[in-house]
């Protein structure tokens, strides 16, 4: 046993470890601090509500969730209407019932939503995926009761027969409590609603809409929250899918979170977002695979079985190999540190080639 090795195995699991602990203990601590913040400007009793729906090769879904949403607001009795921005020509088809299709070339989420709360009439908006459902059933009355204390609203996101439920039982845990409290950045792009007036432009080339959304409400003193009682719901995507989207959120993660982390650590909110999102993707990933270094030469009989369990254990959660369903937990803990290593790679490769063309743009799956 070599106990330089050992030792340094033990520092990288305190630090991978701490992306679960640091979180949860940091929220239990701010919320006991409590924190005041700008109360939103008041609703009328029923203003008017404008769903609107980016939309790129989703020509399978639009339909139900035009349908479902038209039927939603109309179950709360509130003047609405739904608005679709297709990028493709079988969408915007496929989307006919909407009141509104807007139909264009791919620009990318942020411009799609740009242009379809440019053209709403609503009060509150509400921003949402064509391929999630959202719930329960009166979920419009219930984000107009909570836009009446938070001036963004977000969903929990749940996925049907998802590898990764370890994973969303920690971010319902980091969220619950601390987004009622003192809100929080870490929102769901699947569903978000405000008011129209505080609606700023999104920068079109932004990877994540979402955090850019809820980070510059928060910095004006708004308060930003995720519903205990609101979700949306979809399907899983293929490990190869899965893989993709995970990287792409590291990278915006690394490119446009952790440059603003020393503005967002003002804020309760903020501090959260950067003790969560922003210490997993960057120490706690570190920390993981200094982990897998140390235990490597700890031991010299299994010191050529780690670094191969750990590279087996990630390309089957990126779908390059078949694994036990009794170790796709693991595989995923194992892939999910993975996935910081592989953006970083991206964006050095991005910063080689100077340029930033297509930033916002990503493979799509047709659905």
């Amino acid at each position: 046993m070599n106990p330089l090795a050992l030792f340094v195995a033990l520092v990288g699991a305190l630090l991978f470890s701490a992306s679960v602990v640091l979180p949860i203990w940091l929220g239990a601590v701010l919320k006991r601090m409590g924190r005041q913040r700008s109360r939103p400007t008041e609703l009328r009793a029923t203003p008017s509500v404008t769903v609107i729906i980016p939309a790129y090769l989703e020509s399978g879904v639009i339909g139900r969730k035009v349908e479902e949403s038209t039927r939603a607001l109309s179950r709360a009795g509130v003047l609405g209407e739904v608005i679709v921005v297709a990028s493709d020509m079988e969408t915007a088809l496929a989307a006919g019932a909407a009141d509104l299709v807007i139909h264009g070339a791919r620009g990318g989420k942020a411009a799609a939503c740009n242009e379809g709360v440019a053209a709403s009439h609503g009060e509150v908006i509400v921003l949402t995926d064509a391929n999630c459902r959202i719930g329960p059933d009166d979920w419009v009355s219930r984000t107009l009761e909570l836009l009446g204390q938070w001036s963004l609203v977000s969903a929990n996101k749940t996925e049907v027969n998802s590898s990764e439920s370890a994973f969303w039982w920690l971010e319902r845990k980091v969220k619950r409590g601390t987004a009622g409290a003192f809100g929080t950045l870490a929102v769901a792009g699947e569903f978000m609603a405000s008011r129209r007036a505080d609606y700023r432009p999104l920068e079109e080339s932004l990877i994540l809409d979402d955090f850019a959304m809820a980070a510059d409400i928060s910095e004006r003193g708004l308060g930003v929250t995720v519903a205990d009682d609101i979700w949306t719901e979809e399907s899983a995507a293929t490990p190869h899918d899965q893989w993709e989207r995970r990287v792409r959120i590291a990278e915006g993660l690394l490119s446009e979170a952790v440059p603003r982390a020393p503005s967002l650590v003002r804020s309760p909110a903020g501090l959260m977002f950067v003790a969560h999102k922003l210490y997993r993707v960057t120490l706690g990933c570190i920390g993981f695979w200094i982990m897998v270094g140390g235990a490597t030469f700890a031991a010299p009989v299994v010191s050529f079985l780690v670094p191969i369990a750990a590279l087996y254990a990630v390309l089957a959660y990126a779908g390059h190999v078949r694994v036990p369903h009794s170790m796709r937990g693991l595989s995923t803990v194992v892939g999910l540190q993975f996935v910081p290593v592989a953006a970083t790679w991206r964006l050095v490769k991005r910063r080689l080639a100077a340029s930033d063309d297509n930033r916002g743009l990503w493979a799509k799956v047709a659905r």
